[in-house]
């Protein structure tokens, strides 16, 4: 470590933990301590993710009370999410041509995914649960247009309008914390 801090004496932060378990699904401290070190950096804030951000909240008001969450907390993890994916907005795409798009890194299947019920027969359909009247109004897509969606247009949605990769990682962290929570774990 370049800091002299030992791996095992590094205790992530909240966000950092949030990231770890429900954005990244695994528990890489070498990634939460990233997470830390490039939110906690600050430096001029960039506008736009801030007000992507900003934006969106209003569509995740009653999840996270449901959830616990203020909206400055959210607001500072998805800002920390930002700043660990894309250096602060620097990237809007995936080193080495991967599939993650925009700020948020959000893949095409991770977003698909938010606007899809799947079903036990393996079939699927369009689901408004993570994405409904309220991030459509604020992003001006639906959960049917963005179901709808190749992979290629649905990544460039989210890349080019920030409030959907906002939106989309918004809804990640709420699609996992629901699943958590059900599955009492």
């Amino acid at each position: 470590m370049s800091n002299g801090t030992r791996m095992d004496q590094y205790t992530p932060s909240k966000n950092a933990l949030q990231w770890g378990e429900h954005y990244q699904t695994d528990k890489d401290y070498e990634g939460m301590r990233d997470f830390d070190l490039r939110s906690s950096i600050g430096g001029p804030e960039n506008e736009g993710i801030a007000n992507a951000i900003s934006n969106i909240m209003p569509g995740y008001e009653g999840e996270l009370r449901d959830m616990g969450y203020s909206q400055d907390d959210f607001s500072s993890l998805l800002q920390g999410v930002a700043y660990k994916e894309s250096e602060g907005g620097k990237y809007d795409r995936q080193h080495e041509g991967g599939p993650a798009q925009g700020w948020w890194q959000v893949e095409p299947n991770t977003a698909r995914d938010m606007v899809t019920a799947r079903h036990a027969d393996g079939s699927s359909n369009v689901s408004n649960q993570y994405w409904g009247p309220k991030m459509e109004k604020i992003t001006g897509f639906s959960a049917q247009q963005l179901y709808d969606m190749d992979d290629e247009e649905l990544g460039a949605t989210i890349r080019d309008n920030p409030k959907v990769g906002a939106g989309m990682a918004g809804g990640k962290f709420i699609k996992s914390w629901r699943n958590k929570a059900s599955k009492g774990t």
